[in-house]
Formats: structure tokens, C-alpha cells, sequence
């Protein structure tokens, strides 16, 4: 057999006891250097199962009924060992530890692609454990894995995902295309300036927009006011009688054109959209709004004030 501490030598120490892989590779070790060794004895097997591992470990495994007990086999002893680490001897992992890594790498937070790349291996070993044994969804991992996300990066994916995905349901996403829509915004350069440019509005994929209370109060105090000074309806209704009663409004600072910001007209007799829209950049759709060229809605967490600065992060970000 071979020595303790060389580099080939089964190890399990006291710092692998939090990832059950660990302890699963160890036995995998254990037992492909015994079928070299050709030792099949359930009493020497387990002499060396507690051979390798670090003193506080072996003195654990040496403590069990099942080790010294001839009337366990040497299986019986490593179901004993396991039952030491993670209770329930069927199962290493359990949805909770998913949930428990994503919530430990969202207080980390990805700095490199690296740290992002690290996490998700992580998680797939899980993910595939629970797919295996149980009936564990891909539609709960693509929603748990939003839980590993910080605010920031939270919205930098959900606008990802928006271009990427523009017809798929906010809340079912393929994990597959969340995973990669992360790994877009954790790649640096580019890709990372969709999480600086968003990060004042952060909105999450399962939380509504919230308006400031101040906002809504100066809006009701403005309509009120409008109200005050408007003449008679003439037996029309409330809301008719209102909209006749206030002309159109003329461009200017107060209502630029929502294309291009200019203050000389309105998004229908703007130049710069029409070449936008002669060029394939943009399209309108059945209702004649500006739409992405796919037919996609172009949203509001978009980053730019303006159509036109949207559309164009929008083809940086696909060339």
C-alpha cells in the first residue's frame, strides 16, 4: 500500500470536512489502492481506511461500534463514517445547501470571472447530486441561483437577460442562460459596464419598481392644480373634459423628442430615428412603437435616458 503523506496517498483532512465530495474521493482513493494491493479483508480495509486520514479524523472513525466490530463489513463501516459528516447516509446534499452557498458567495460578491467560475462549479456539483437523486427542477435551481447575486449584478443580469431572452417569463429563465448572462457581466471590460451604468437603478427580477413618495405627491398636487383652472367640461366626462381642456404641448427643454433628446421636435418627426429606423438598427411595432430590431421590447433598465442611447448600448453589447 502506499505511504502516508506521499503525493499519491489518499488524504482527508479536518478542512475538507464541509464538501462531502471530499470524503466521497477519499474512500474512491482508498478503495482503488486496495484493488491494487488486492486486499480484500473487511478488517484490513478498515485498518487502512483510518491509516490516511489526519489524527483527530482516525481517532473519530476508530471510535465507531462498526470498526472494531467483526460483525460489521467493511461497507457498514464506511456508511458509519459518512453518517459522522452529513447524517442522513443516503444523501450528501440537500436543496438547503444550495440555497446556503449561493447566500455565501452573494455576501462575497464576484470581483474577477474567476471567483464567478469558482461558485459555479460549485453549484453544478450540487445541482447534478440533487437532479440525480431527487426530483429537484431545473426551474428551482434557475430561481435559487438569482439568490447569489448582489443588487448590482442582480440588474446587470436581468438587462442581460432582456436582450438575450426578450420572450421568456421574468421568473423561468433556462439556468443555463442565467449562468451565462452572469458570466457575461462578471467578464470585466465591456460586459462589466452594463453592472457600473445600472447600478443606480437596481431593480430585481421579482421586485417591482418603487416610486418616491415625494414624486407622486408633487404629480397629484400638479393635476389637482390643473383641474383648479380648467374650464366648464361641457357635459363631457371627467377625463375628456380634461384633455381637451390642456392643448398639446410645443418642444422645447420640458418635452424633448424621446428619440434623440432634441428640444425642436417630437419622436415622430425625428431625423435621427428615421435613419435608425432606414438602417436596421431599430423597428416599430404593430403599434408603432420603437422596438429592438428583433421585435423585442427595449426596456427601462436599459441603461441611457434616451431610445437612441439605449440602442446603441444595446448593439456595443451584440455586436
Amino acid at each position: 500500500m502506499i505511504t502516508r503523506g506521499h503525493c499519491s496517498a489518499p488524504q482527508f483532512t479536518k478542512d475538507m470536512m464541509r464538501n462531502p465530495l471530499y470524503l466521497e474521493r477519499y474512500f474512491k482513493e482508498l478503495e482503488a489502492a486496495l484493488a491494487n494491493a488486492h486486499i480484500t479483508e473487511s478488517r484490513c480495509k478498515k485498518e487502512y481506511a483510518v491509516h490516511y486520514p489526519d489524527v483527530e479524523q482516525a481517532e473519530a472513525w476508530k471510535a465507531l461500534t462498526e470498526y472494531d466490530s467483526d460483525e460489521s463489513d467493511y461497507d457498514t463501516f464506511k456508511k458509519a463514517v459518512r453518517r459522522i459528516y452529513f447524517g442522513d447516509t443516503g444523501r450528501l446534499y440537500r436543496s438547503c445547501d444550495l440555497e446556503a452557498l449561493c447566500e455565501e458567495y452573494r455576501q462575497k460578491g464576484f470581483d474577477t470571472i474567476g471567483e464567478f467560475r469558482d461558485f459555479h462549479r460549485k453549484f453544478l456539483s450540487i445541482y447534478k447530486y440533487l437532479t440525480d437523486t431527487s426530483d429537484y427542477s431545473e426551474r428551482e435551481a434557475s430561481r435559487t441561483i438569482w439568490h447569489a447575486f448582489d443588487p448590482r449584478l442582480t440588474q446587470a443580469v436581468q438587462t442581460r437577460l432582456d436582450i438575450k431572452c426578450p420572450d421568456a417569463d421574468d421568473d423561468i429563465y433556462p439556468l443555463e442562460e442565467v449562468i451565462a448572462a452572469a458570466e457575461f457581466c462578471c467578464g470585466g471590460g465591456k460586459q462589466r459596464s452594463m453592472m457600473t451604468t445600472s447600478s443606480a437603478r437596481t431593480i430585481s427580477p421579482n421586485e417591482g419598481g418603487m416610486v418616491k413618495i415625494e414624486d407622486v405627491s408633487t404629480l397629484v398636487s400638479k393635476i389637482m392644480e390643473g383641474m383648479g383652472h380648467m374650464p366648464p367640461p361641457n357635459g363631457l366626462p371627467p377625463h375628456l373634459a380634461l384633455y381637451n381642456a390642456a392643448p398639446r404641448p410645443r418642444p422645447g427643454p420640458e418635452h424633448p423628442c424621446n428619440f434623440c433628446g432634441g428640444t425642436d421636435h417630437f419622436i415622430n418627426n425625428c431625423e435621427v430615428c428615421r435613419r435608425y429606423l432606414m438602417g436596421g438598427r431599430c423597428t416599430r411595432s404593430r403599434e408603432g412603437r420603437i422596438v429592438l430590431p428583433s421585435g423585442g421590447a427595449i426596456q427601462r433598465f436599459t441603461p441611457g435616458n434616451m431610445l437612441q442611447e439605449k440602442l446603441d448600448w444595446y448593439h456595443r453589447m451584440n455586436p
